[in-house]
């Protein structure tokens, strides 16, 4: 074997290597959600209880699975095939309708001392005025402690931060295209909101006082004080929760497969996964440029 073909075969090997240590820490991270549901899980039906299922694939906690809010078919969320933004690729969301569809999960605020949380979402055009529940926790008397949502009150539609005993945190005009964002919030009371989008910073920490009771709720809200009822019309492709932090790195992680699983391919060169970060950066790139984001 000559210099040229050695050097060729070690090359390969790193490449490999590189290819091998950056799946394991994408896998580590992913995994430790306490709750993660995907568009590409496909629902189940559990006969028991007369409603479709999406699985919680996360192994960080205790397998809450999220459980259509109404029995049978009517009204329920459906998943549905779409094709990504290179006009190739696939994959598949959850569809609700704005009016009657909706998930729960037995997961409980009470049970996450933190809160990272990543959604990749985009919305329609219909639905009621008012807000829209995307996810949120019931804080049992009537509200929500937590959670995110859009506000169609307002001109142009915003995409929100939301808690029962703070004003709405507005975090960015919102799209109809598929986005990735994320929301922290700091342990302690009060807590302390962080929300990421396009691997930034993009909005100013807040202290809310926030209430740990009620289960969460995916798609709709019922506010029993009130009576009113706010359901979301759009689309999920996930959810994801984890009970801590995530460093900034691990951000990037999740971001980067959430943009390259559910909205922009990442490239498929070995070259460019090895190289340990520029296919995060093309990817994060691309939704940039999409977006009209500079940083």
């Amino acid at each position: 074997m000559n210099n040229r073909t050695t050097s060729q075969a070690v090359a390969a090997m790193l490449l490999v290597a590189a290819c091998g240590l950056a799946a394991t820490a994408q896998a580590t991270v992913l995994t430790d959600a306490v709750l993660r549901l995907e568009g590409n899980t496909e629902l189940t039906f559990d006969s028991g209880s007369n409603r479709n299922v999406w699985a919680n694939t996360g192994t960080g906690g205790s397998a809450y699975d999220a459980k259509d809010r109404v029995t049978g078919a009517t009204g329920s969320v459906t998943q549905e095939t779409y094709t990504l933004e290179d006009g190739v690729t696939t994959a598949k969301r959850m569809v609700f309708n704005g009016s009657t569809s909706g998930f729960q999960s037995a997961y409980q605020a009470n049970q996450l001392a933190n809160l990272t949380a990543y959604v990749v979402m985009s919305k329609d055009t219909g639905g009621s005025a008012g807000y829209q529940n995307l996810w949120s926790f019931d804080n049992g008397d009537g509200g929500y402690s937590r959670g995110m949502g859009y506000n169609l009150d307002l001109s142009p539609t915003k995409l929100q931060a939301q808690t029962k005993n703070a004003s709405a945190l507005t975090l960015a005009d919102s799209s109809s295209a598929n986005q990735v964002w994320g929301l922290s919030y700091a342990g302690g009371d009060p807590q302390t909101i962080n929300a990421y989008h396009n691997d930034s910073v993009i909005s100013t920490s807040r202290a809310v006082t926030v209430n740990n009771n009620g289960a969460l709720d995916i798609g709709y809200v019922f506010l029993t004080a009130s009576g009113s009822q706010q359901f979301f019309a759009g689309s999920m492709s996930a959810l994801l929760m984890w009970d801590r932090q995530l460093t900034a790195g691990e951000r990037l992680e999740v971001e980067t497969y959430l943009t390259s699983t559910y909205v922009v391919p990442e490239p498929t060169s070995i070259a460019f996964l090895a190289t340990g970060g520029l296919a995060a950066g093309v990817v994060a790139a691309a939704r940039r440029r999409r977006t009209g984001a500079g940083s």
